[in-house]
C-alpha cells in the first residue's frame, strides 16, 4: 500500500486529527454565523438573531443560505467559502459521527481531490486553508457592514425630509 494511503487512513481514525479538525472547523462555522447575522441584521446587532436563529441551523442549511445570498455584485469569496466550508464539513461530520472510521468511508473521503490533499497536507494545509478563510470572511464581512452602513444612512436622510 503507497504511504499516502497509509498517511490518509491514519490521519482518519486518529483522535488527535479529529479534535483538531473538529474544533477548528467550528470557529469557522461561528464566523459563518456572525457573517450571516451581519448580512441579515447587520455587524452591530445584540446577537439575539445569531443566537435564536442562527445558532438553531444545521451547518449544511447555514451554508446553503450563504450560497443562495445574492450580494449587490457576484462575490468570488461567496463561491470559495462555501466551496470551503462544504468540503470542511463533510470531513468534520465524517470524523465526528464515528469513532472508528470504516474503510469504505476513508475511501469516499479520498475520492474528493481537495479532502485528500488536505488530509496528506495536514497540519501545514490547515494554517493555508485558515489563512484563505479568514481572508474570504472579512471581504464579505465588509461587504455586509458597507451594505447596512448603507441602508442606515439612506434611512436617516429619508427620515430627516419627512
Amino acid at each position: 500500500m503507497p504511504r499516502s494511503l497509509d498517511k490518509f487512513a491514519e490521519l482518519m481514525q486518529s483522535n488527535d486529527f479529529a479534535g483538531h479538525i473538529i474544533r477548528w472547523v467550528a470557529i469557522f462555522e461561528s464566523q459563518l454565523d456572525s457573517l450571516l447575522a451581519a448580512y441579515f441584521v447587520g455587524a452591530n446587532s445584540d446577537f439575539q438573531f445569531q443566537d435564536l436563529v442562527i445558532t438553531r441551523l444545521s451547518f449544511y442549511e447555514k451554508i446553503e443560505i450563504l450560497r443562495k445570498i445574492k450580494f449587490d455584485r457576484p462575490m468570488k469569496s461567496q463561491a470559495n467559502i462555501v466551496q470551503s466550508l462544504d468540503r470542511l464539513r463533510r470531513l468534520r461530520n465524517a470524523l465526528a459521527h464515528t469513532s472508528y472510521m470504516p474503510p469504505n468511508e476513508i475511501s469516499k473521503l479520498r475520492s474528493d481531490r481537495w479532502i485528500e490533499a488536505f488530509v496528506l497536507g495536514y497540519p501545514s494545509t490547515v494554517g493555508r486553508e485558515k489563512n484563505a478563510l479568514e481572508n474570504r470572511f472579512s471581504l464579505l464581512w465588509n461587504h455586509c457592514h458597507r451594505r447596512h452602513v448603507l441602508k442606515a444612512s439612506e434611512l436617516a436622510s429619508t427620515l430627516s425630509n419627512a
